[in-house]
């Protein structure tokens, strides 16, 4: 090998090895800051911008640094003047105000490529870090998830290490890691004495009933369908496993019900779901608007439900209208520090709470955004990032039903510590054609 050869090499290994511990060291500061800055250290009330902000600038140096394909250069700056224009010049929004709404696209533009990038060059170390790092990370939710639900019953202020009002993510997060690991571990040849070796995989999984997260009702039965293996005795082990299925979900229904009885009992704003759509279900959106406006001046925060924000949407088209193609602008769901934008004080009460990502890609891009998010989501699950590799069908069904799952259920895609998570598992999940593992 030459020299030029070999200090090229060098260089590469270098940059490497520096986003490696770029990227892990953002998957360990976004998964823990929350904790720390809501339990540990409220006072310090920016600690968790900050840190964000120190992360994206983290993972932004590991994509200059490994990231070579100059395709998703030009898409990155390609989006980037898209969302200048129909933020700027179609819509009333300064250029800071852009700016701060756009890191967060950081987590989708980035942690793809990243992780794709480290798998490619140094796959087994890859593989052997994700490990290590789930396994210690649904340890560390065996701890803050119960230190929170014993602080504060459960509820969404139960949101694990990721903090305060992440109940719903953590959830995803806990059941994504579990998956991963416990089929990397399971021999399909010994099935049920594999799972047995395995169970502490599976017990790491009650955390989820700690919260009053209703996915993880969704979660539990297709974890355990997607444990068996996809072949022509799939009817036959899922009459066997019906039983385990109904019992998991019995048990995890009387954690549930017995951990949130509080909640139930203790005077709860509404008894039943219809009593609380029928308390936001309006005739008109005004009067919508008065009622949660209220519970923000009184009580401090509201959330109007999920599908009902998305109805919604067809009124606002009539008060707003000109919108639907292009949308309001970025930076609506972002002003703590550059302070509100006008549409944003005006709407509070709508942009608060729960938020479906379809709902908050549509305020911010419209029908154009819409179609740009099931375009990348597509081509992410549709071309394997490297030659000759075939997917882990089970794996690859879990990640996108959750991604289907978030667009309608939370915001999560817009957390970069959500990105790293789902991408990391879904760069995985692309196994060498040289590797052998049960489909």
């Amino acid at each position: 090998m030459n020299q030029p050869t070999a200090t090229l090499l060098t260089t590469r290994l270098d940059r490497l090895h520096i986003a490696e511990r770029l990227f892990w060291t953002v998957f360990w500061v976004t998964t823990c800051v929350g904790f720390v800055a809501d339990e540990w250290l409220s006072p310090m009330t920016q600690l968790r911008s900050a840190a964000t902000l120190i992360c994206e600038a983290a993972i932004i140096t590991a994509a200059v640094m490994v990231v070579k394909n100059r395709i998703i250069w030009w898409l990155i700056a390609a989006f980037i003047a898209l969302t200048w224009i129909t933020t700027t010049q179609l819509n009333p929004i300064p250029t800071g105000t852009w700016l701060n709404g756009l890191r967060e696209f950081i987590g989708l533009a980035t942690a793809y490529p990243v992780a794709v990038a480290l798998c490619r060059e140094k796959r087994e170390t890859f593989l052997n870090q994700l490990d290590r790092n789930l396994l210690i990370f649904l340890c560390l939710q065996m701890f803050c998830i119960p230190y929170q639900f014993f602080l504060y019953g459960s509820g969404d202020l139960v949101g694990g290490s990721l903090g305060q009002l992440y109940s719903g993510q953590i959830s995803i997060c806990i059941y994504l890691a579990s998956f991963f690991l416990i089929r990397r571990r399971l021999d399909y040849d010994n099935l049920l004495q594999s799972v047995r070796k395995n169970w502490y995989l599976l017990a790491l999984l009650l955390p989820t009933f700690l919260n009053e997260t209703k996915v993880s009702f969704i979660l539990l039965p297709l974890y355990i369908l997607l444990l068996l293996p996809l072949d022509r005795k799939l009817l036959t082990r899922l009459v066997v496993t019906a039983p385990l299925m109904a019992g998991a979900l019995w048990i995890g229904a009387q954690i549930y019900n017995t951990t949130t009885k509080d909640l139930a009992q203790g005077g709860g704003m509404f008894k039943n779901t219809e009593e609380a759509y029928a308390y936001f279900m309006f005739e008109n959106l005004e009067n919508t608007e008065a009622a949660v406006q209220w519970d923000i001046d009184n009580i401090g925060h509201a959330d109007v439900p999920r599908l009902t924000k998305l109805m919604f949407l067809t009124i606002l088209n009539e008060l707003e209208p000109g919108h639907v193609i292009t949308g309001f602008g970025l930076g609506h769901f972002k002003g703590n520090v550059i302070g509100a934008t006008d549409f944003a004080r005006q709407y509070d009460w709508l942009l608060s709470g729960s938020i479906p990502y379809v709902f908050h890609i549509y305020i911010q891009l419209g029908l154009i955004g819409i179609a740009l998010l099931i375009a990348y989501c597509t081509a992410v699950f549709a071309r394997a990032p490297l030659p000759h590799c075939r997917r882990d069908v089970p794996l690859q069904l879990l990640l996108a039903f959750i991604v289907a799952l978030t667009f309608l259920y939370n915001d999560a895609l817009r957390h970069l510590s959500f990105c790293i998570f789902l991408f990391s598992l879904l760069s995985a999940s692309w196994i060498p054609n040289q590797q052998t593992q049960e489909p």
